[in-house]
């Protein structure tokens, strides 16, 4: 797709005559005003190529951070120091929820990306604390896995809809180097990430990484954002990486991993338009 997306369907060879898969169609389309019988030997037809149910998986099992994997690149940071939340929270499924069973944790290729992702970073707001826990506005310390790099590959999910729309920084990505030096890196609403309910399409700026249902009453879908944030200065090492909340009403950005390019090759995710707040 225009995203750097693999679409993939199963087109496996068909040998079966062309009335029979119109017939197949139109028992399994859309219901009709007058339904045609159908027999005892096309319901067995039917039922043996059915592949059932997909399998259910425990939301229990991600519930836990679990540890991770060993030989992984050191490019993948290793957050689980500083996880405040798990993938899936069964405890926080109302209207600000961080609860994503569908996704899998561990490490996952997205757009391109390899990224470490056991876990959330999650970050309230500092004039109004409204997470479970009583979440940080800000997490320092956060040691790369590399002390060079050109970029950082972020996923990221956004829990609440800035009050005024606008775009402006959601939140921020800081980097201190070693000479004790600053940079600071928006992550721009309406351009970099919305929020997890709005199917944006594939025609915007921000860069859907991951899709699927949440835990919140019946299911509403959920997305995961991939954000590129150039490094300023690549020559200079880094020391640490902070993740950190706005002032504006409702900036709730949950943090999952952070990818670092070493090389000159960009990743899938493109760089996002300089922002001018």
């Amino acid at each position: 797709s225009r995203r750097g997306r693999w679409l993939r369907w199963n087109v496996a060879k068909e040998n079966r005559p062309a009335a029979d898969l119109a017939r197949e169609g139109a028992l399994l389309g859309e219901e009709s005003a007058t339904p045609e019988p159908v027999s005892d030997a096309e319901r067995s037809a039917l039922r043996a190529r059915d592949p059932g149910p997909p399998a259910i998986v425990d939301p229990a099992t991600h519930a836990v951070i679990p540890p991770r994997q060993p030989g992984l690149p050191a490019t993948l940071f290793d957050l689980s120091a500083y996880y405040n939340m798990t993938i899936t929270d069964p405890d926080n499924r109302d209207e600000i929820s961080v609860d994503i069973p569908a996704f899998a944790p561990g490490t996952r290729r997205l757009l391109g990306v390899d990224y470490d992702a056991r876990g959330m970073i999650a970050l309230d707001m500092p004039a109004l604390k409204i997470l479970r826990g009583q979440a940080p506005t800000r997490v320092a310390g956060i040691r790369p896995g590399v002390p060079k790099f050109a970029a950082l590959d972020v996923l990221i999910g956004a829990i609440g809809r800035l009050k005024q729309r606008k775009r402006e920084p959601y939140c921020y990505v800081e980097l201190t180097y070693a000479d004790a030096s600053k940079a600071r890196l928006p992550i721009v609403y309406r351009n970099d990430i919305w929020e997890s309910w709005v199917n944006t399409g594939d025609a915007g700026t921000a860069h859907v990484a991951w899709s699927g249902s949440s835990g919140t009453p019946g299911g509403a879908p959920a997305r995961l954002y991939a954000v590129r944030l150039a490094n300023p200065y690549p020559q200079r090492s880094v020391a640490s990486v902070a993740f950190e909340s706005t002032d504006v009403e409702w900036s709730l950005p949950a943090l999952l991993a952070i990818t670092a390019e070493t090389g000159t090759a960009t990743s899938a995710a493109t760089p996002s338009p300089p922002s001018n707040h």
